[in-house]
């Protein structure tokens, strides 16, 4: 297996979203940036205020894919976040 970059990440996020629009469920899934979450951005606290703030804007009925880079392998993680 080979590293891909977040560029990649991002291009099949906006991939998923063009197909989540033309069966009109963009509200069911939201997207949050691989720079946002990966290891060599900010603070660890950083990120966590910034995936917190992003997940607080939804109306609690969303699936989020937010892909995570810990330093040593990349993930795709899927965040079910219950307002509740």
């Amino acid at each position: 297996m080979e590293e891909i970059g977040a560029t990649v990440v991002a291009v099949y996020m906006r991939y998923l979203h063009d197909l989540l629009k033309q069966a009109n469920m963009c509200s069911m899934v939201g997207f949050i940036d691989p720079a946002t979450v990966s290891a060599n951005s900010w603070t660890i606290a950083d990120r966590s205020r910034l995936v917190a703030a992003r997940l607080q804007k939804t109306d609690g009925e969303q699936i989020f894919m937010m892909p995570y880079n810990p330093g040593l392998v990349s993930l795709i993680g899927f965040c079910f976040y219950d307002f509740q």
